[in-house]
């Protein structure tokens, strides 16, 4: 009998090929992509057929890794956000320091322009422009207004739990069902 990780390998691969299969197939209409994509799904369907127990532990600790996996990922956007606003500000300081260097050796040489190593030259150039700010929101006429339209669900279904009709809404029955493992 094949130990957990050996299944969940098992599965993975499978899924890969099926996944990577049908990826192709969208872009090419290779009908060998498809012939591998049914050949994957088939695999798929005879991997379920026997000893649910042990696949069960299998999908269910599969499950667990992959929720492990998108923390860890969303986590890690969000330390790559904050270092790209650290690169950013770091990048503006550099560029502020460049100026204010120009313009010190400007000042000392009454020169317009730096020579750099490798034949380049630098020069503070002044680049204008007419950025909007507004000073009072409110005060604003409506054509110079984005509107977001963003429904309020939770006010929606109390009014329709309370017996109002809301044209556009409706409640709808769901259910899904889990896994409990115990023990």
């Amino acid at each position: 009998m094949a130990t957990t990780l050996e299944l969940m390998t098992e599965l993975v691969e499978i899924m890969q090929i099926r996944d990577a299969a049908i990826e192709r197939f969208d872009e090419t209409d290779d009908p060998e992509d498809l012939r591998v994509y049914e050949a994957a799904e088939h695999r798929l369907d005879q991997w379920f057929e026997h000893d649910a127990p042990a696949k069960v532990a299998a999908l269910m600790a599969l499950r667990d890794k992959r929720k492990v996996d998108a923390k860890w990922r969303k986590d890690e956007a969000g330390r790559w956000r904050a270092a790209a606003k650290r690169s950013e500000k770091s990048a503006l300081w550099l560029h502020d320091s460049a100026l204010a260097l120009l313009r010190r050796a400007e000042a000392a040489t009454g020169q317009e322009s730096l020579a750099l190593p490798g034949g380049r030259t630098a020069a503070v150039r002044v680049r204008r422009g007419q950025p909007v700010e507004v000073t009072d929101v409110d005060a604003l006429p409506d054509e110079f207004c984005r509107i977001k339209r963003d429904p309020d669900k939770a006010a929606i279904k109390a009014a329709i739990k309370a017996g109002q009709v809301v044209p556009g809404a409706e409640l709808v029955e769901t259910a899904r069902d889990y896994v409990s493992i115990k023990g």
